[in-house]
């Protein structure tokens, strides 16, 4: 291995522990997968040191946010924006026992109150109603909710009782939609 290539190499390394992110060199160029997830991400000022000090002469973005946008604009770096791996909204703590039943009940009916139809598949009948427990009708509830609402700003947060998961919680005939539904 040439000391370009291992200087290269060591580079990739660097960027990819720095920024959270997956760095795959394929034919043709970079190919780089950011998260939005952790804490503890880079500002889109230093994400986009770290993708030009990578070498990357375009960049495919999932999940964008207006940050990392205005950052790369004007970097001459053409810029795709993907609609990624679906996600879902869901009780956060992985559907165990609820910490706050009554903090939970209260954001179920919120979520339920809004929209058309967000409940009805939670029902008693409906394709959702089992299991018919507050966990499984709160994640559903907030998922329909988010799903509906959140290209119009509707977060995935209710007091912070949900999370964001790219783990399909459908079972059954229960079928949750995804954020590319």
């Amino acid at each position: 291995m040439s000391s370009s290539s291992l200087a290269a190499t060591l580079l990739l390394v660097v960027a990819a522990i720095s920024c959270h992110c997956h760095v795959a060199r394929g034919r043709g160029g970079l190919g780089v997968n950011y998260g939005t997830v952790a804490d503890d991400l880079p500002s889109a000022a230093r994400s986009v040191e770290l993708l030009r000090a990578a070498g990357a002469g375009s960049v495919k973005i999932y999940d964008a946010n207006a940050d990392i946008l205005r950052a790369l604009a004007g970097t001459g770096m053409p810029v795709s924006v993907m609609d990624g791996a679906p996600v879902w909204c869901v009780l956060a703590g992985g559907g165990g026992k609820a910490v706050n039943e009554t903090a939970v009940a209260a954001a179920v009916e919120y979520a339920c109150r809004q929209g058309s139809g967000t409940c009805a598949a939670i029902q008693a009948g409906g394709e959702c109603n089992q299991p018919d427990s507050l966990d499984a009708h709160a994640s559903y509830a907030f998922n329909a909710y988010w799903q509906q609402f959140r290209k119009a700003g509707g977060t995935c947060y209710f007091d912070g009782l949900a999370e964001k998961t790219t783990k399909d919680p459908s079972h059954g005939t229960c079928r949750f939609i995804s954020s590319l539904d």
